[in-house]
C-alpha cells in the first residue's frame, strides 16, 4: 500500500505518450466489449421522471430553488443527475442511445482518472488492473444499465479528480491544486450524498506529514461547510433521509451480504473475499498509516449507506466501495510484487483470481438487468407510440413512476394524446372502456401482447374477489413527513393507487413513514389482498395537506380516517 514520503512508490505527474495512446484505447475496448450493446438501450426505472424535471426546471431551479428541488427528490440532494440529463436533452433531445452513449463516455472517464491517480504509485500493469477490476465488477455492470444512476458514475468521476489533486497539491507544494481538487469535490457531492464525508479520508492518506495533509485538506472542508448550508437551505434539514428512523437489523443484514454482492455467493467468491482480507492484513501490518487509513476509509464508505441499503438497490450503492476496494487491491499487489520474481507471481495469482471473481459476479447480474431493460423498453414505446384507443394493462414492476413520467412527455413534450395506462382493475369499470384495445406484457416473449378479448375474463375474476370489508386509513402529514397506519388486518398486501398527472400504484407496509412533498392535492385510494385471496378497497380520498400547511401558516397534522 501507500507509505507516507516513499520516493520509490511515488509516480511522475505526468505520462508517457505511450500510455495516453494504449491505456484509453484498451479501455474503451474493454467497455465496448462489455458493455456495447447498450448503444441501443432505450429509457427504463426513473428515467422518465428526471427528464420531466429537466424539461420543468432551469438548471437555477433544481440547484437553489427549494421548492424545485423537493417536487423531485425532498429526501436527498442531488440536482447533478437533472443537470447531466439537462446537458444531454439540449444535444440529442429524447434519443435514449445518444444518452447511454454520454454514459458509458462517463465510464471510460472514470477508468482513465483511475488509472493516473494509480500510477502516482504503480506501474502501468497494476494501474491498469485496478481500473479493469472496477470496470468488470457488478457495481459497474448495474450502473451502466441504468442511466439514472449516472450521478454515481459522474460523481465519482469528480472525486477520484478531486483525490488526483490533493495528493498533486502535496508533492509539488502547490495549494492552487488543492483549491481545484476542492471545486471538483463539490460537483462530486452534489452529484450523490455518499461522496460527502470523504473530505474527512484525506488527512488520512499517507503522503508527506499530517500537519501538511490538514492544510491542503483546509479547502475539502470549507466546501464541506458549504454544502451543509445549501443542504439546509435546500431540504429544510441538516441529515436524514426517506425518514426519520432506521431499524437496524435490516442493514446490518445486508453488509453481511456486501462480499457476495461483489464477488458471489459460491466458494470462488469466498476464497476471493478472504484473499482481500489477507491482502488488507497485510498492508496495515507492513504500515501503520495504512492501518487507519484502511478503518476511517471503511467506516466512511460503509456510513452513509447503511440507512438505506435494505431498502434501496444494494449495488448502486456499492460502486464506491468496489472502486475503492478495486484501487486497493492493485495497489497492495503492486507493492507485493516489486519485492521479487516470487513475489510477482504470487500478485499475479492473486491478482486474476480476484479479477475473475468480480467479472463473474458482474457476468451473473447482467441476464437480469437485460430482462428488466427490455420489459421497460417494450412498456415505454408502447406509451411513446400507441394512440388513445389503446390501453396498457396492469403490470406490477413496469407501472408507476416510469409509466406516469413517460405519459408526461408524450403529452407536454410532443403534445400528443397518449394511450390508457391502468394501474388497477378497478379502473377497468371507467365509461367507454369496452371500446378499447387492451395489451399486456408477455414476459416469456419479452413483448406487449393484444389481449382485448381477455379483458372481460380478467374483470370478472377481480370483481369475483372483491368484498366489502371494513378497512381503516390514518394518514399525519407533518413537517414534510407522511406517516400512515392501515389496517385492521396485519397480514397481506396494502397498495395505494393514486390519481391525477402523477397516477400509479405502489405496495406499502401497513404501517410506515416517508419523507414526501405534498405540493398538490392527493387523491387516491387503498388497496388491500387478504392472504385468503379476497380484496377490498378505501373510498376515493383527497388528502390536501400542503393547502392546510399554507392556510393557517405554520405545521399542521391532519389526519383522516374511516372504517
Amino acid at each position: 500500500m501507500i507509505r507516507t514520503e516513499s520516493k520509490t512508490l511515488s509516480r511522475p505527474l505526468y505520462l508517457s505518450v505511450t500510455e495516453m495512446l494504449l491505456i484509453p484505447l484498451g479501455f474503451g475496448a474493454l467497455i465496448a466489449l462489455l458493455y456495447g450493446n447498450l448503444s441501443t438501450a432505450w429509457w427504463g426505472w426513473d428515467d422518465p421522471q428526471i427528464l420531466k424535471h429537466a424539461y420543468q426546471y432551469s438548471p437555477w431551479e433544481y440547484f437553489f430553488s427549494p421548492e424545485a428541488w423537493r417536487e423531485f427528490q425532498p429526501a436527498n440532494l442531488n440536482p447533478w443527475i437533472i443537470l447531466s440529463f439537462d446537458m444531454d436533452l439540449s444535444l440529442f433531445e429524447l434519443n435514449p442511445s445518444a444518452f447511454y452513449l454520454h454514459h458509458l463516455f462517463a465510464l471510460w472517464l472514470v477508468s482513465g482518472v483511475t488509472y493516473a491517480f494509480l500510477r502516482l504509485w504503480l506501474n502501468p500493469f497494476w494501474s491498469f488492473t485496478g481500473s479493469a477490476l472496477f470496470i468488470c465488477s457488478a457495481p459497474v455492470t448495474n450502473i451502466a444499465y441504468e442511466l439514472m444512476n449516472r450521478h454515481y458514475l459522474e460523481g465519482l468521476l469528480f472525486f477520484i479528480i478531486s483525490l488526483y489533486l490533493y495528493v498533486q497539491a502535496l508533492r509539488e507544494k502547490k495549494p492552487v491544486l488543492a483549491w481545484l481538487g476542492a471545486l471538483s469535490y463539490f460537483f462530486a457531492v452534489s452529484a450523490k450524498e455518499v461522496f460527502v464525508p470523504l473530505a474527512l479520508l484525506l488527512p488520512a492518506i499517507p503522503e508527506k506529514d499530517f500537519r501538511r495533509r490538514l492544510i491542503a485538506a483546509a479547502p475539502f472542508f470549507l466546501i464541506l461547510g458549504i454544502y451543509a448550508l445549501w443542504r439546509r437551505y435546500m431540504l429544510g434539514r441538516w441529515l436524514g433521509g426517506y425518514s426519520l428512523t432506521v431499524d437496524w437489523t435490516a442493514p446490518c443484514r445486508m453488509i453481511l451480504k456486501i462480499p457476495s454482492f461483489i464477488f458471489g455467493d459460491g466458494p470462488f467468491g469466498m476464497v476471493s473475499f478472504l484473499m482481500i482480507i489477507a491482502l488488507m492484513s497485510y498492508a496495515g501490518w507492513r504500515n501503520s498509516s495504512v492501518r487507519t487509513l484502511i478503518v476511517v476509509a471503511i467506516l466512511l464508505l460503509l456510513g452513509p449507506i447503511l440507512p438505506v441499503i435494505h431498502i434501496s438497490d444494494p449495488q448502486r450503492l456499492l460502486l464506491l466501495f468496489v472502486w475503492t476496494l478495486s484501487a486497493a487491491v492493485a495497489l497492495t499487489l503492486g507493492t507485493i510484487a516489486r519485492s521479487s520474481s516470487r513475489r510477482v507471481i504470487t500478485a499475479l495469482v492473486i491478482g486474476v483470481v480476484i479479477g475473475f471473481s468480480m467479472a463473474g459476479q458482474g457476468w451473473k447480474t447482467r441476464p437480469g438487468l437485460e430482462v428488466a431493460a427490455a420489459g421497460f423498453a417494450a412498456h415505454g414505446r408502447f406509451i411513446m407510440e400507441a394512440d388513445e384507443s389503446e390501453a396498457l394493462l396492469p403490470s406490477i414492476r413496469f407501472g408507476n413512476w416510469f409509466a406516469t413520467g413517460l405519459l408526461w412527455l408524450r403529452k407536454n413534450v410532443l403534445g400528443e394524446q397518449p394511450p390508457i395506462v391502468v394501474f388497477d382493475e378497478i379502473d377497468l369499470a371507467k365509461p367507454n372502456i369496452h371500446a378499447l384495445r387492451f395489451f399486456r406484457y408477455d414476459a416469456t416473449r419479452g413483448s406487449l401482447v393484444d389481449v382485448t378479448g381477455l379483458v372481460p375474463r380478467i374483470y370478472e375474476e377481480w370483481g369475483g374477489k372483491v368484498r366489502d370489508k371494513p378497512l381503516s386509513v390514518t394518514l399525519n402529514y407533518k413537517g414534510g413527513m407522511l406517516s400512515w397506519v392501515l389496517g385492521p388486518y396485519v397480514d397481506g398486501k396494502y397498495s395505494i393507487i393514486t390519481y391525477g398527472d402523477s397516477g400509479y400504484k405502489l405496495g406499502i407496509p401497513c404501517s410506515g413513514i416517508q419523507r414526501v412533498e405534498l405540493t398538490k392535492p392527493l387523491l387516491f385510494r387503498v388497496r388491500y389482498d387478504a392472504p385468503e385471496g379476497w380484496t377490498t378497497y378505501s373510498p376515493m380520498f383527497e388528502f390536501d395537506g400542503q393547502a392546510l400547511i399554507k392556510k393557517q401558516g405554520h405545521e399542521v397534522s391532519y389526519v383522516k380516517e374511516w372504517i
